[in-house]
């Protein structure tokens, strides 16, 4: 049980073996902590560990785990939960603050992940992954219904893969990167964000005359099936009409679509005549359609009205068209 200071497990031995963390039972990462400073777990530089019961983060206070590996990327820092069954259960913000962070090096895997406090309890889970690999062998759970907030944020190419992920209506997944959600797919009650990932400088330049193109790269790929429910929402930032100055959503299965779609304006853009965006490409067919569209970050002033047309999202006004295309493959 981690309360206060730092445990690190670091780098490898003279004759290559990584350093080596080996629990037979649970870890507990939390408590009171030095001030500002929260306790902290961390594996760096290609060492490994294994817990064969629970990992708790923010169980009797605050509480962070860390894998950094960017140095060694040949060979990664890792940390498994998985065996044996039934253990394997990664909590993030269990009843207070909990988070766990990796980078390009990093390899966390657990049997399940969930991130948010219990039903009950306000505690807050945050995983960060920044170009590093998770995956759960069974369920991911953003938030906590009843319970605590939870975010997971993709960076640099950054790998989620687990069994099925559930963004409950108190939790967030925002970022690039890929999330792979095999049979059980994804649903997301709570907020799905991708992020703008700039490819070119924004300018004053209206023309945008620099590999002017209609449609830009997703930035998020679900690999897998997508069901937005009734409380969802995607929420996309534009900074403007440019690759890589919109968010967007690449999804290999099928999606089913309700909930809230979002436009969030950056940047003091605002969208001229032929201005087109493609927000979401599906492979696999699309069903339903938005409940509702939302508009923010366009100057006061600015007057347009929003149609559906052939699975488009069309916000019009006197001199300009946006065309937020869905694309069923």
């Amino acid at each position: 049980h981690v309360k206060d200071g730092e445990l690190v497990i670091d780098g490898r031995r003279p004759n290559g073996d990584p350093s080596d963390l080996d629990v037979l039972g649970n870890v507990f990462v939390g408590g009171p902590g030095s001030g500002a400073v929260a306790p902290l777990l961390a594996l760096s530089n290609a060492a490994k560990g294994d817990i064969e019961g629970n990992l708790i983060i923010g169980r009797d206070g605050g509480g962070t785990v860390g894998l950094w590996g960017a140095a060694v990327t040949a060979n990664p820092t890792q940390l498994d939960v998985v065996d044996p069954v039934p253990a394997g259960l990664c909590a993030i913000g269990r009843e207070f603050y909990g988070g766990v962070s990796l980078d390009d090096g990093g390899l966390f895997r657990c049997r399940t992940i969930e991130v948010g406090g219990a039903p009950g309890t306000t505690g807050n889970g945050t995983l960060t992954v920044d170009g590093g690999m998770v995956r759960a062998l069974d369920i991911l759970t953003v938030g906590q219904v009843g319970g605590g907030a939870g975010l997971v944020t993709m960076m640099n190419n950054a790998l989620v893969a687990t069994n099925g992920t559930y963004i409950t209506p108190n939790g967030a997944i925002d970022g690039s990167g890929t999330l792979a959600v095999n049979f059980f797919g994804l649903l997301n009650e709570g907020t799905l964000s991708p992020a703008i990932n700039v490819l070119y400088p924004l300018t004053e330049d209206p023309s945008r005359s620099p590999g002017r193109a209609a449609a830009g790269a997703a930035t998020l790929t679900v690999d897998g099936a997508l069901t937005m429910g009734a409380t969802g929402r995607l929420e996309i930032p534009l900074a403007g009409p440019l690759p890589g100055e919109y968010g967007g959503l690449a999804v290999t299965g099928a999606a089913s679509l309700d909930g809230v779609l979002s436009l969030e304006f950056e940047n003091h853009y605002a969208p001229r005549e032929g201005d087109l965006f493609t927000l979401l490409d599906v492979a696999q067919g699309i069903t339903g359609v938005f409940a509702g569209v939302e508009v923010h970050g366009l100057a006061p002033g600015f007057e347009y009205e929003i149609t559906v047309v052939n699975g488009q999202v069309v916000l019009d006004r006197d001199e300009a068209t946006l065309v937020c295309d869905f694309i069923a493959r």
